[in-house]
């Protein structure tokens, strides 16, 4: 089977007739084609072999009983990977360059799980994966490997964003092993039902430009790439509940950038630009090929994968990492009415959070707009200080206290106001708005 065989046709008669080619003849020599080898697209498509035999270059594999038989045209599959089975072969290049960039042995575990995940053509397990860290921490290289292995023409790559967005991505996803996206962009994630739909065996209708609508079950396993990851207006648990966040925490420099750091950091690593050319051989994939089977072998048996997040877990990462704001809030500040805490202390910490923690810093109204989600008001107050009665009205966020992280109490979150003897001043605002009968 080859998708978009119109074009294919085309090519060929083009390739026989050169200098006398026409559209006209070409044109008719496609409804030739279709009319003697017609086939009703449902029927085509819903005839794929069972998701235990997988076609590999040297024949058809049983994953489960190791069994190789030979190509027969009585077996139909829409996918074969460019890798050669044979039994005795391992991947010890590979399984290093793994250990190289994951931080500890669940991790690698997960991803031999998520390769075999791969070959198997139904989504037995409701999961998608996230791989984050900032760049030059392996995740475009480990991408790079997954696709050698699959197959780049069984691989396709739509984002978050394109597969709620563009009515007709999802028709790509048909028959592909998986969705590889890297380097998603940071852009907030309006919705989330077609992603649900691809990763919970939902039936899925997908429009294609100038051809028959498509109705499937998907098993193209989605995975996304990003240095950022994205808000979300989907905090429901059916959402996090089909994530697996893994954390790429090592950078690799060039060697002149190594050379100059003249320190001890175990997180920061030496680059090998051509790592994945030294790795991949046909010798290690076929290993590759074992390996990812042992995984697949005990994420069946197991019926989940090798990683210890709970939902709750999965989603204040997620919270914490796509908003600096939501992390914010989350380490250093509690929301409780009756508090406040002046802007500019507000300012002043976040600011120095973002600094410690290099993440970007949000503008006055993306902050304003979280803050109001949560209920925090921005208010005026008169504080200790010079000014009208012996105080002076300064800005605050109404209904959030910083966390008392050194055991001292800040003055201003106990909702109290003080003049500038240390006496409580009243509150002018609220006698204004008596005054005006507000």
């Amino acid at each position: 089977f080859i998708p978009n065989g119109v074009s294919y046709i085309k090519e060929r008669v083009n390739e026989i007739l050169n200098e006398n080619y026409t559209s006209t003849f070409a044109n008719r020599v496609k409804d030739k084609i279709v009319v003697r080898s017609y086939e009703d697209t449902k029927k085509f498509f819903d005839e794929e072999e069972s998701p235990e035999l997988i076609a590999v270059k040297n024949g058809i594999l049983n994953i489960n009983t190791k069994d190789k038989i030979p190509f027969t045209s009585e077996k139909k599959f829409f996918s074969k990977i460019p890798v050669t089975y044979d039994e005795e072969k391992d991947c010890p290049s590979i399984k290093k360059f793994m250990g190289d960039i994951l931080e500890n042995k669940s991790d690698i575990n997960v991803i031999q799980e998520l390769f075999g995940f791969c070959l198997f053509r139904e989504y037995f397990e409701e999961k998608a994966f996230l791989f984050n860290g900032c760049g030059r921490n392996g995740k475009t290289k480990l991408i790079t490997l997954l696709k050698l292995f699959l197959g780049i023409e069984n691989c396709v790559e739509i984002t978050l964003q394109s597969m709620e967005s563009d009515m007709y991505a999802p028709s790509e996803l048909h028959k592909k092993l998986s969705n590889i996206a890297g380097d998603m962009p940071s852009k907030q994630l309006e919705d989330s039902s077609m992603f649900k739909k691809t990763t919970g065996r939902d039936l899925i209708s997908a429009p294609r430009k100038f051809k028959v609508r498509l109705h499937f079950v998907n098993y193209s396993k989605q995975i996304f790439s990003c240095n950022e990851i994205p808000i979300t207006n989907d905090f429901t648990d059916a959402f996090f509940l089909r994530w697996i966040i893994l954390n790429f925490p090592y950078q690799f420099l060039q060697k002149k950038e190594f050379d100059k750091l003249h320190l001890s950091n175990d997180k920061i690593k030496l680059q090998n630009p051509n790592i994945i050319e030294e790795i991949v051989s046909d010798d290690e994939l076929s290993g590759l090929l074992n390996w990812a089977l042992e995984g697949l072998k005990r994420l069946r048996e197991n019926k989940e994968f090798s990683h210890s997040q709970t939902t709750e877990d999965t989603k204040m990462q997620w919270m914490r990492k796509s908003s600096s704001v939501e992390g914010f809030l989350m380490d250093e500040c509690e929301l409780k009415w009756g508090e406040y805490t002046t802007k500019e202390d507000f300012a002043k910490h976040y600011s120095k959070y973002c600094a410690e923690h290099k993440i970007k810093i949000f503008s006055s109204n993306q902050i304003k707009e979280c803050l109001e989600n949560k209920g925090v008001i921005d208010d005026k107050k008169y504080l200790g200080g010079v000014g009208a009665y012996g105080s002076y009205q300064q800005r605050v966020w109404n209904g959030i206290k910083m966390k008392d992280t050194d055991g001292k109490k800040e003055e201003n979150n106990k909702g109290k106001e003080k003049g500038g003897d240390g006496k409580k001043v009243e509150d002018k605002t609220k006698k204004t708005e008596t005054q005006q009968g507000l």
